[in-house]
């Protein structure tokens, strides 16, 4: 059996599997009990009743409050840190020091620009793999726009363009942070390509914000914006002869027809495909797994990504009006 522990017991952790609207596996404990590969053998958090709850929902005995305490008895070969972006540097140099085979780090890799790109550099020749989880790489229904980029289904890739809302309250840096790097990854992961950002335009409360620029020779806009109270992750993906619209919860798929409605014209007609699951926390520990089984295995979602990812939210953020 491979080894598992888990640094922090929150949400993303352990706590989005009691969400009963949740595709399942929906967290790292999650993903671990579902393997058949794997056992939690350890978690850790600085909450005492966090690691209660934790050790009573999974049945694990090996609780801690002090990740180096964890890490010197216990024998771990996947290492899973689910703890705030501000304690990332120091616990991950930590666990490679350590000899951690491999490591899963939440997103974003820090929420210091310098300390993503130490930890960049600090990793280079170090036995340790570390896989950052922006998890939508492995989502279904992504991994399916790829496959239509990269087959030219509908012709060459034209334009992008991405809409995040994330409520009212949080704070546009925040929000580019925490979420924008999820789409941002994503327009990396789909172009082969890093964002170049040309312009940004924002208001004078910080509200909203749109960056345009290109990933490799595809024009994309991105959007940010506060004041709503919904969620909204969305890509749309326009081609020569097709179009995609994915987020959260949806995907929508359109081919170039003869058009019903006019004549001598072409509309699009959506297709029907559809995903009953997206296998996204799945397939991101699978990938997990793959990399300690496999000597020569590199992550899909590795940490020069992660960093990349943040290099480009910084170069947005540039552009706000200093509060």
């Amino acid at each position: 059996m491979i080894n598992c522990a888990i640094i922090g017991l929150g949400r993303v952790a352990s706590e989005f599997e009691k969400d009963t609207k949740r595709e399942k596996p929906a967290s790292h404990a999650g993903a671990i009990a579902e393997h058949s590969e794997c056992r939690i053998v350890a978690g850790c958090d600085i909450d005492k009743e966090k690691c209660e709850s934790f050790g009573d929902y999974w049945s694990c005995d090996n609780l801690y409050q002090d990740y180096e305490v964890m890490l010197s008895v216990q024998n771990i070969d996947i290492l899973h840190i689910a703890t705030p972006p501000d304690t990332h540097k120091q616990m991950v140099v930590y666990a490679v020091e350590a000899g951690i085979p491999v490591i899963v780090l939440e997103k974003p890799v820090s929420d210091n620009i310098e300390e993503a790109q130490f930890l960049r550099e600090f990793i280079k020749g170090k036995k340790t793999k570390i896989i950052v989880n922006h998890e939508r790489r492995y989502s279904l229904p992504y991994l399916r726009v790829k496959e239509v980029i990269k087959s030219k289904t509908y012709g060459s890739l034209l334009a992008i363009q991405a809409k995040l809302y994330i409520g009212r309250t949080q704070k546009l840096p925040s929000m580019l942070y925490n979420d924008g790097t999820h789409m941002v990854d994503l327009i990396h992961f789909l172009t082969d390509s890093r964002m170049n950002i040309e312009t940004c335009f924002t208001s004078d409360d910080n509200n909203f914000i749109f960056a345009c620029g290109y990933s490799g020779k595809v024009p994309v806009v991105f959007e940010a914006a506060r004041n709503r109270d919904y969620l909204v992750f969305e890509l749309d993906l326009t081609f020569e002869s097709g179009r995609i619209v994915v987020g959260n919860g949806f995907y929508h798929e359109y081919q170039s027809k003869e058009s019903p409605y006019y004549e001598q014209f072409r509309s699009l007609i959506e297709n029907d495909y559809s995903f009953e699951k997206t296998e996204y926390f799945k397939r991101m520990f699978d990938d997990a797994v793959k990399c300690f089984n496999k000597n020569d295995k590199l992550p899909v979602s590795s940490l020069s990504d992660g960093v990349d990812t943040l290099e480009v939210i910084e170069d947005i953020l540039q552009y706000l009006n200093k509060e």
